[in-house]
This record gives structure tokens, C-alpha cells and sequence, in this order.
């Protein structure tokens, strides 16, 4: 150690400079910034979680609230199927104790000569001053019927089909049909 600068041997007058006044230091506690801006964030985010919360249970609640609505639209539902199911399986019942209506072979060529007039008369060049022709079945082979119509200016004959218990008139003609009307209409060579 060198001779000259021995701390021991300082006054204090020959370190301290004369003209400054003396002061007494008290030491500042340590501000820590960080832990400042911890606490900030953590309340923030536990504003956030709460607010978070909340949207998530209104959220839950809005959709237990539909489902308990579709819920009970469904059973309404098939309450309301099981009713028309019964109501229906009664209208059947009902239906089935009916006696259905027979038709007889005279009530049946009255209906086939009917629907053979009625297409005479739904023709546009229908005159009723001629008066009607005479009507006569010439055949009848299930599902269908030929009917003659004839007056003194002349004749032709007409097919008729019987489907879903109705008889109506396919075609009338002078001459034999086309394969197409066969086709489109069934075989009804049997009734010619």
C-alpha cells in the first residue's frame, strides 16, 4: 500500500469541500414499476374472466332456453301425430264397415251408354236439332266396352275403358286403331 494515500490519516475537513452544505441522506425505497404493472394486468384480466363468465352463462341459458322450446314443439309434434294416426286408423275402420257399392250389369251399361252420350254431346259440332243416335253396347270385356252409335246420316263406334270405377270414352272411330292407341290405351282388340 502506498505511504501516501492512507485513508486513516484523512480529517474530515480535507475531504469534504468547505463551501458545501452538509445534508443528511435518507435512502428512498426502491419504487419496482414492475410489479406495479403485474398488479394492473392481473386486475385486468380478472375483469375479463368475469365479463367473460357472464357472456358465457347468458349464452347457456339462451341455449337451454331453445332447446326446452324445441323440446316441446317435438312432443306436441307427435302428440299431435299419434292423434291423426288414431283419427285416421277410426276413419278406416269406419270405411272398411261400409258395404261398397256394387254395380250391376244394367247399372253398368246405363253408365257406359251415359258416357258415351255425353261425349257425343261435348263435341264442338254437336247439333241436338239431329236428335240423339241410337245407343247400343255391341261388347263388353272388362275393362272395357264398345258402343255403336247410329241415326240415318250415318254411325261410328266408340271404345270405352272402365278405370277406378268411372267408364269414359277412349276413342271413337270408323276403321280399326292404330298400334299406338293400343299402346297407349291396352288392348281392347276383344270389344271390336
Amino acid at each position: 500500500m502506498n505511504p501516501e494515500f492512507n485513508t486513516n490519516n484523512v480529517t474530515p475537513s480535507e475531504t469534504a469541500p468547505q463551501n458545501l452544505p452538509p445534508t443528511s441522506y435518507t435512502p428512498e425505497p426502491v419504487k419496482d414499476k414492475s410489479s406495479k404493472r403485474t398488479a394492473i394486468i392481473l386486475v385486468i384480466l380478472f375483469i375479463l374472466a368475469l365479463i367473460a363468465a357472464g357472456v358465457f352463462a347468458y349464452l347457456w341459458q339462451a341455449q337451454s332456453k331453445e332447446a326446452s322450446t324445441q323440446r316441446t314443439a317435438v312432443e306436441n309434434a307427435k302428440t299431435e301425430t299419434s292423434t291423426a294416426k288414431a283419427e285416421l286408423a277410426e276413419a278406416v275402420k269406419a270405411s272398411e264397415t261400409v258395404a261398397p257399392a256394387t254395380t250391376t250389369a244394367s247399372s253398368d251399361d246405363d253408365v257406359i251408354i251415359a258416357s258415351a252420350k255425353a261425349y257425343l254431346h261435348g263435341q264442338v259440332g254437336y247439333d241436338p236439332s239431329l236428335g240423339d243416335p241410337n245407343f247400343s253396347i255391341t261388347k263388353k270385356s272388362l275393362p272395357f266396352a264398345a258402343v255403336n252409335l247410329s241415326s240415318e246420316h250415318g254411325g261410328y263406334s266408340c271404345v270405352l275403358k272402365k278405370a277406378d270405377g268411372i267408364w269414359f270414352v277412349i276413342l271413337c272411330l270408323n276403321g280399326e286403331p292404330t298400334q299406338e292407341v293400343y299402346n297407349q290405351w291396352g288392348d281392347f282388340r276383344a270389344v271390336l
